[in-house]
């Protein structure tokens, strides 16, 4: 199998190889970028902030209306008079009489109340793309955790039949050595029993490896049972310090970008609000028809500009204003708390990536120790100079020495693409 790169840093994750035949993560990531359902879900979110923001710009356009009306009065209204001494009484409106019109409006002026809210959609829509990179980012994270798993349960299969094909070698020595009446009894149960329990460990490592296969595949849009077989990746790391990573992740994390937004939205909107409560000047006009035989001109054109200042409202808008503050208040409370808990995220990967570090150099030594000691102290019983329980005492080491390392190799995959993550360059 040829190994597998990737890139911790600044530079995007890059797959230098792969075996034949098997998937990447790269391809796992693309598959579930496709069909992820909850990051479908943040998308339609964005595209509707986006909407949002079309909205407040169509604030500046002209409006058009057109109305149309029927009416039928009992009693037209009716003038009642004197004219040359005589009475006289005269309906200037006509009994039935249909009614039409179209008027357009444009606002000239409004206090900055249109450039406000548009600041403010422009917010919101930002703030929905950072929701998107976040999610997207926790997706990926998701996605190569499951994968981790996987291999992990795959490589503990492996390793329980190791230590079942150890235990039956040694469950033939201890029945040979019993048909020569070298050992007891004691020692043919011992060996039967401890390799019993090993097909129970088989039996449970393939079953970890079915639940983590069918929890990669949800992720991937895939049926629960399909088979997972991705290439295992080489992972490298990144070696800056501490405080440059943090200071890293506190640039470039999409998710404090996002609460930004939301606040600066929030500002934009009470500005907005504060320019509701001024003068508001616009620009309107259109034409209409009265069916009516008494007047000269059934049709008419109109045009006026006008300003409308809502000079008290019972403090409404002061109240709003007030909400929004609160709210921003709020946001900014959440931001800060955020900013520490994105340290700890960073400082907690870099603990663990190095932790890691130190558990593979360990667990190396100790695997080829744990192979020879259980090589020697084999034939050493096949002797009869030990007993057969420092046989599976040494098996028990080599199997501790084993899974040390495996846990080592793919939790140090996992620390540094949590690591990665943290960073907000996953």
């Amino acid at each position: 199998m040829k190994p597998l790169v990737l890139l911790i840093g600044l530079t995007p994750l890059l797959w230098c190889g792969t075996s034949a035949g098997l998937e990447t993560l790269d391809d796992a990531w693309r598959e579930a970028l496709a069909g992820n359902h909850r990051l479908q879900a943040v998308e339609e979110q964005q595209q509707a902030a986006a909407q949002g923001v079309a909205r407040a710009k169509a604030a500046r356009l002209p409006q058009l209306t057109l109305s149309a009306n029927y009416m039928r009065l009992d009693n037209p209204p009716t003038i009642q008079g004197k004219l040359a001494g005589q009475d006289f009484r005269f309906a200037y409106w006509e009994k039935s009489a249909l009614y039409y019109s179209a008027y357009s409006s444009l606002p000239l002026y409004t206090s900055g109340r249109i450039p406000a809210a548009i600041a403010a959609a422009r917010a919101g829509e930002s703030a929905a793309q950072g929701d998107t990179a976040s999610e997207t980012q926790d997706l990926k994270m998701a996605v190569a955790a499951t994968l981790i798993d996987v291999l992990r349960a795959r490589q503990g299969i492996a390793l329980a039949e190791s230590h079942l094909e150890n235990l039956t070698r040694h469950q033939r020595d201890v029945g040979n050595l019993k048909q020569q009446g070298l050992v007891a009894n004691t020692d043919v149960l011992v060996a039967e029993v401890s390799a019993a329990d090993a097909r129970q460990q088989l039996t449970g490592a393939r079953n970890r490896h079915a639940l983590a296969s069918a929890a990669c595949n949800r992720l991937l849009a895939r049926p629960l049972d399909q088979a997972v077989d991705f290439a295992e990746p080489v992972v490298d790391g990144d070696g800056r310090d501490l405080v440059l990573l943090t200071t890293a992740a506190l640039t470039q994390r999409s998710e404090l970008d996002a609460m930004r937004q939301r606040i600066n939205a929030l500002t934009h909107r009470a500005d907005s609000v504060r320019a509701a409560a001024r003068p508001q000047v616009g620009l309107g006009g259109g034409y209409g028809y009265q069916e009516n035989s008494n007047q000269v001109d059934e049709a008419v054109w109109a045009a006026n500009v006008g300003m409308v200042w809502q000079v008290f409202d019972g403090g409404a808008s002061h109240h709003e204003r007030a909400d929004l503050e609160h709210q921003r208040a709020a946001l900014q409370a959440q931001l800060a708390e955020l900013q520490t808990l994105i340290e700890l995220q960073v400082r907690q990967a870099w603990l663990d990536y190095n932790a890691t570090s130190v558990r593979l150099a360990a667990a190396a030594s100790a695997v080829t120790q744990g192979e020879e000691n259980l090589t020697a102290t084999r034939n050493l019983y096949r002797e009869g100079m030990v007993s057969h329980s420092q046989v599976l005492d040494a098996e028990t080491l080599r199997l501790q020495a084993h899974t040390n390392r495996l846990n080592a190799t793919y939790d140090q995959m996992l620390t540094r693409l949590l690591l990665r993550r943290a960073l907000g360059t996953l």
